[in-house]
């Protein structure tokens, strides 16, 4: 495995920063940049040192970062969260929701245009 890496002071809105920075390359040949911010040079080095680790182990797949855009996050939440409630013998709520016919989204609502507080245009009225 190919890389490279390296500490770096950085002045983050006046601020002293570390910045880890892991080069790499993934299976295609492309060079690609991991960065870990801390504190400290040695706080920088040890999550330097970690994400090495990491990329050595499991290859440089482990450290692509996942990116869902709002609808694929709320077809899982859909799918995998808001599910009819399940209970035991004994009448306790093992998992899901009570009304799972509340949660419900349109797939037309881009998350820019989401405002805060309008997480209750998802919620169908009771």
């Amino acid at each position: 495995m190919r890389y490279t890496e390296g500490v770096y002071k950085r002045n983050r809105n006046g601020k002293l920063v570390y910045d880890g920075v892991l080069a790499y390359y993934d299976e295609h040949g492309k060079r690609k940049f991991a960065h870990r911010e801390r504190k400290t040079q040695s706080a920088a080095r040890e999550a330097l040192r970690k994400l090495r680790n990491e990329l050595e182990d499991r290859g440089p797949k482990a450290l692509e970062k996942n990116v869902v855009s709002f609808v694929q996050l709320a077809d899982y939440c859909e799918k995998e969260i808001y599910v009819q409630a399940e209970y035991n013998s004994a009448g306790e709520k093992l998992f899901g929701v009570r009304n799972a016919s509340a949660y419900k989204h349109t797939s037309n609502t881009s998350a820019t245009s989401l405002e805060p507080g309008s997480s209750r245009i998802f919620r169908s009225p009771m």
